[in-house]
């Protein structure tokens, strides 16, 4: 089963580079790819952050403006929820932007937003 809602993702990631803002590609309960201008390099701990939720990970490899990062504890149903959930609460924005839930939903796969 897929489902499509338009929205998009951004979070802020902290580092001992300072404040990141960078917008998720894909999310997954064990890790998440992510974009932005200039991602910490390989092997930076970071904190993720977005809806009151704050998940201490590391990046895991760097390539161009996307990376990807390994969550220390993998998300459970109710925090990968409260991740992707909207400030609308009805997960619906107006930016074009595309989120793609696939393999049955949030609870059993993979959070695919692409714009």
């Amino acid at each position: 089963m897929m489902t499509d809602t338009a929205m998009m993702l951004t979070a802020n990631l902290f580092s001992s580079d300072g404040k990141l803002p960078i917008r998720l590609v894909e999310l997954s309960a064990a890790g998440t790819v992510a974009t932005t201008g200039a991602p910490p390099p390989r092997g930076s701990i970071a904190v993720l952050a977005r809806n009151h939720q704050r998940l201490f990970c590391t990046v895991e490899w760097v390539e161009g403006e996307r990376f990807g990062l390994r969550f220390d504890d993998e998300l459970d149903d109710w925090r990968m929820e409260a991740f992707v959930r909207t400030e609308d609460r009805g997960n619906r924005l107006t930016n074009g932007s595309r989120l793609t839930v696939l393999d049955g939903g949030v609870r059993q796969g993979i959070v695919r937003i692409a714009a």
